[in-house]
């Protein structure tokens, strides 16, 4: 077969190669070609790993040799030619020192997390198992380090441990939620403003409108067809704002209870749901309510996307605080339990790490009643002893 080569000068093509192996079948890479001002020759890659918390980075200062790739049409004979940019790429590991340089704070990742980043794009099926197993077994031991950061940040003095200062090393887990010890008002534990940026809470605006200009059925209609469940803690709230007076109040806690729907839809999803390119039950959200749902509670994408029990753990962590917010601080265990198929004892569980604590009413006789779900001050954080069992 004959080819009849033209050389294509409109654009050029970049090839890259990993410093460290061949990416596992179905890894996805996200890439940025940067342009050096003065040397219009001299480019860098930076390539994004959609499945690990790694960046690769790679530039053609140091190239010697040309490179060039060809695109043929078979059908017509026509191959063309491209100049070509070969990068070798290396993992861009986070440093302490660049850290301070930039006067951000630096992201401490140990040895074997850096590993694990690794493998997860070009570690085996063995491997890959093997740290999948190994990520479902860590939330016990990230509570009981977060549980002893609390209260150290408790019992520090105030010259010592600020409140940022203790916030900060809250949040270096992604399983728990940005909390405030040193608030001095329940409400200031969980500030819902500091749990969801207004970019998402405008965003979803929209949406609530429909829980207050709807009527209890079609709301109802709504939920069990499109939604896929029933819940007595949603048509509660909503029967709640439509009685309310302040239209600004009801506006935000409209917002909110919308933000609870979304929380219990994605906790009730399948494997086979979301494994999809795109969850079906998302693909009406905002695009910012999806960015925010598959940033927040997901590992990796499309078919190699999971949703680890310990992202489970931290959706209801969301829903309980949310509930708090919209209950006055005391909710109801039986709607929780009921619209999340859990069990009271380990909603009990999350309730107490988030430094609340279950209650059960008692009537005039004495008899135990209905259990709620409580936040008050001091927060009362569970011990957790690290001695073997």
């Amino acid at each position: 077969m004959s080819l009849k080569l033209v050389f294509n000068e409109e654009r050029s093509h970049s090839l890259v190669s990993f410093a460290n192996g061949s990416p596992s079948p179905g890894a996805n890479f996200s890439a940025s070609v940067l342009t050096h001002k003065s040397e219009p020759a001299k480019n860098m890659i930076v390539v994004a790993s959609g499945s690990s918390a790694l960046r690769y980075v790679g530039s053609n200062d140091e190239e010697t040799t040309k490179y060039v790739t060809a695109e043929v049409d078979p059908s017509t004979g026509v191959a063309r030619i491209f100049s070509t940019q070969a990068y070798t790429l290396r993992p861009l590991l986070p440093s302490a020192v660049a850290a301070k340089e930039s006067g951000k704070v630096a992201i401490k990742r140990g040895f074997w997390q850096q590993q694990d980043d690794l493998n997860t794009d070009f570690g085996s099926h063995r491997k890959k198992k093997a740290l999948n197993s190994r990520l479902k077994n860590n939330m016990v031991d990230a509570t009981a380090v977060v549980e002893d950061t609390i209260t150290k940040a408790v019992d520090a003095d105030d010259s010592i441990v600020s409140q940022s200062d203790a916030s900060l090393n809250l949040n270096q887990y992604s399983t728990v939620l940005l909390c405030n010890t040193q608030a001095e008002a329940v409400e200031d534990v969980y500030p819902l403003t500091s749990l969801f940026e207004e970019k998402l809470l405008k965003a979803v605006e929209k949406e609530a409108a429909y829980l207050i200009d709807s009527t209890d059925e079609e709301v109802e209609e709504w939920l069990r067809d499109e939604v896929g469940f029933t819940s007595q803690f949603v048509m509660e709230h909503i029967q709640s704002l439509r009685s309310s007076n302040d239209d600004s109040s009801s506006k935000d806690r409209a917002v909110y209870l919308q933000l609870f729907i979304y929380l219990v839809m994605t906790y009730k999803l399948k494997y086979s749901d979301y494994r999809a390119r795109d969850v079906k039950k998302f693909e009406n959200f905002n695009g910012t309510v999806k960015f925010w749902l598959y940033s927040t509670f997901f590992l990796g994408q499309g078919a190699g996307r999971k949703m680890p029990s310990r992202m489970k753990d931290k959706i209801l962590a969301y829903a309980i605080v949310i509930a708090w917010h919209l209950d006055g601080f005391d909710t109801k265990c039986v709607p929780l339990v009921d619209v999340f198929d859990t069990s009271l004892k380990t909603l009990g569980t999350h309730v107490k790490s988030l430094g609340g604590s279950i209650h059960h009413l008692t009537d005039n006789r004495g008899k135990r009643g209905t259990a709620h779900a409580q936040l008050t001050l001091p927060l009362n954080f569970p011990k957790v002893s690290l001695k073997k069992r």
